[in-house]
């Protein structure tokens, strides 16, 4: 994991001349412990978006994780950022040992009938140029969160034009539910579990069985 954490880090230091520094959020998530928890956390979704309830929600961010994502093992301290437009609803509420503790922010109620963002940067005092992204979504009043019990997959997320996508559903279980399911590409419902694609983009994807729900996945398709 070393080795590997090493290689980002190079590559992050090719691209040392990216304008606002190398956020390394959605490249290593996959790999590592999610730093965010607490209550309030619908999900997230596949843009890598915390969905927030319209109630609020009271964040932790565990510093020491975001360290590992940055593989910076000498940094000792962190500075943060809020978007401009969301610092009148998003405060932080407290650090504790910020070398190797929690990040606490509150999220407050969201009286308005929009979705509202809002992004947090977290980087090392020491230097900009690295940092991790937490982006959040939070519903608006009335939202009704549905559970998304289905969880959809792809063979390929990454196909070129002409390709066929195959997709499998399961249900919490780990039931294999696919012949009972209906998937959507980019909101039209297939006739199978099997898709040819004809157009080079970037293609949402879900799935229903009955009243549940998938999660969305992204099938990104590129040209011949």
């Amino acid at each position: 994991m070393k080795k590997f954490f090493a290689l980002l880090f190079s590559v992050a230091m090719f691209a040392v001349g990216c304008e606002g520094g190398f956020d390394l959020s959605d490249l290593l998530r996959p790999y590592l412990p999610d730093p965010v928890s607490g209550e309030g956390i619908f999900e997230v979704d596949e843009d890598g978006n915390y969905i927030i309830s319209p109630e609020g929600a009271n964040l932790n961010i565990n510093l020491k994780d975001v360290k590992q994502y940055l593989d910076l093992d000498l940094v000792h301290e962190f500075k943060f950022e809020i978007s401009e437009d969301a610092q009148s609803w998003i405060e932080i509420s407290d650090i504790d040992d910020i070398a190797n503790g929690t990040l606490k922010i509150k999220v407050k109620p969201n009286s308005t009938d929009e979705n509202r963002y809002a992004s947090i940067k977290l980087s090392p005092v020491e230097d900009d140029f690295l940092n991790y992204t937490i982006d959040l979504v939070q519903m608006p009043v009335g939202y009704v969160h549905v559970e998304k019990t289905l969880t959809l997959k792809a063979e390929s997320t990454s196909v070129k034009v002409g390709d066929v996508v195959t997709f499998t559903v399961t249900n919490g279980a780990g039931e294999d539910v696919t012949s009972g399911a209906t998937i959507y590409w980019n909101e039209t419902a297939l006739e199978s579990n099997t898709y040819t694609t004809t157009e080079a983009g970037s293609f949402n994807c879900y799935a229903t069985v009955g009243e549940e729900l998938s999660k969305s996945i992204k099938v990104k398709v590129s040209k011949k």
